[in-house]
């Protein structure tokens, strides 16, 4: 047999949430839909005068096109966002006022980079309210409102209210509709509570905003904001409440989800469609969890006790519905080559699997849980390379163009060449922050290494370690991600 080396990161420890089981899809449907019943809005966001909010700054500016690490920070209080050249060497800062920042977190929108377009060019953010999780407001108090700000000019400008004019009084009138004893005002009310500001996301392009509005029927639907003509387009009706949305990588498709209620165990409605409404496909109860490609992506199900299970694949363009694992798993990753996947199975322990020929191996170690490792396929057999003194610490990170691995042990940073051979190993002079997170340049020649508010930038080629930035907001990978890199 041929040699075959295959390196895969793990990073797959997560803890399982039980639910109530969903139904398992049929085969899947394509049918062209009829675009929904209400007309799109041509009305053009009305702009807010506000000063500009971009602040001068004396660091030094971008002195690249991009792509641009952004994220957001806090100093001496002040909240920024910051985008910088990918060698941590220039950026520019936009100053967030404080009165601006207090909309967002007062009303628990938060600072959260899903909100920043992939061109860096805008900012989406709610002002107003829709009423409590625990309490509906009483009629005409709600002013829930999407708005955008300009991250050139610092202009900001209302893209639509999100409410309709009798709300919440809608809802009652819902239920009224459905006629069904488990559907009330009360669970339609908390469903589009769960999802009106959870539900919103930005194309691949940065050209369209997708985002769950209420302003044309009786409960949230999928509208989109075209960037370029500032127009509003309706691409959704029905009686469940939107909660969530997700862009195939190429920008064709917009899968959406929507429930009657929310709360353990609650199901989806969900669907793909196109900008244009011309094609609209039924996934049935699927969630789509994540994207393999433009017209490949991953769904299961999951139920109390016995936690996710039924991993499939499904194929957009042929309706194709592969299925990798029926049983219970934790957890699973695709390699970024799309030719592997890892799944966490329980009991079986790790399973490696041929995303081509659905060849399964074996993890030798019978761990359901083992710590983040290296794996590969040699001779037909799963290898594991050695794990490191204190595997809870460590951190695999693979390359964009594969070429390299990054293994972060607390201060220890080790890069492997793809074929396993140590290039690099340095120290990252942290003092008590703990690792927090790896972050390749796109072009694989540096990342960032996230230690707690500090971050640094390291050299592939000459293994340099600098301290770009101190005042990192400590949330994770919420606060920062690349932009401007299509």
């Amino acid at each position: 047999m041929s040699k075959t080396i295959f390196v895969l990161i793990l990073i797959l420890i997560l803890t399982v949430s039980g639910c109530i089981p969903t139904a398992i899809p049929s085969s899947l449907q394509t049918e062209t839909s009829t675009p929904p019943s209400q007309p799109t809005a041509d009305s053009s966001p009305t702009a807010i005068p506000s000063p500009s909010v971009i602040a001068p700054t004396s660091e030094p500016p971008l002195k690249t096109n991009g792509p641009y690490f952004t994220y957001f920070r806090q100093v001496n209080g002040a909240y920024q966002l910051v985008m910088m050249d990918a060698d941590g060497g220039g950026r520019k800062v936009v100053d967030l006022s404080q009165g601006f920042v207090d909309s967002l977190t007062n009303q628990q929108y938060g600072l959260d980079m899903k909100f920043v377009s992939p061109d860096g060019k805008w900012l989406a953010f709610y002002t107003g309210t829709a009423g409590k999780w625990d309490q509906m407001p009483a009629q005409g108090e709600s002013d829930l409102t999407l708005n955008l700000l300009n991250l050139v000019t610092g202009n900001k400008q209302i893209v639509t209210p999100l409410v309709s004019k009798d709300y919440p009084n809608n809802f009652g009138e819902a239920a009224k509709q459905r006629n069904d004893p488990e559907t009330t005002a009360g669970s339609l009310y908390g469903a589009f509570i769960a999802g009106i500001i959870k539900a919103i996301s930005w194309s691949p392009d940065g050209r369209y905003l997708a985002f769950a509005g209420q302003m044309d029927g009786l409960s949230s639907d999928l509208y989109v904001y075209d960037m370029n003509t500032q127009k509003i387009q309706r691409l959704s009706s029905g009686d469940p409440e939107l909660q969530w949305i997700s862009w195939s990588p190429d920008g064709k498709w917009i899968a959406y989800g929507s429930s009657l209620w929310a709360g353990e165990g609650m199901q989806y409605s969900a669907y793909l469609v196109t900008k244009d409404v011309s094609v609209m496909h039924d996934l049935s109860t699927d969630h789509i969890d994540y994207w393999l490609n433009s017209h490949e992506y991953f769904v299961f199900d999951n139920g109390n006790g016995i936690g996710n299970f039924n991993l499939r694949l499904v194929d957009i363009d042929t309706g194709k519905i592969t299925k990798f694992w029926d049983g219970s798993f934790l957890d699973y990753q695709a390699d970024p080559s799309g030719n592997w996947l890892v799944v966490t199975a329980l009991p079986e322990g790790l399973q490696l699997i041929n995303l081509k020929t659905l060849q399964q191996f074996q993890h030798p170690d019978s761990l359901p849980n083992p710590p983040n490792t290296f794996l590969r396929v040699e001779d037909g057999k799963i290898v594991a390379l050695p794990k490191p003194a204190k595997p809870d610490d460590e951190m695999i990170s693979v390359s964009p163009d594969l070429r390299y691995w990054a293994v972060a042990i607390d201060k220890d940073i080790k890069i492997y060449s793809s074929d396993i051979i140590l290039i690099k190993d340095v120290s990252v002079p942290s003092q008590d922050a703990k690792f927090t997170n790896i972050q390749w340049n796109p072009d694989s020649s540096s990342l960032f290494l996230v230690y707690g508010t500090n971050i640094y930038s390291l050299n592939i080629s000459s293994g340099d370690v600098s301290l770009v930035e101190t005042n990192l907001i400590n949330n994770y990978d919420s606060t920062y991600k690349w932009v401007n890199d299509q």
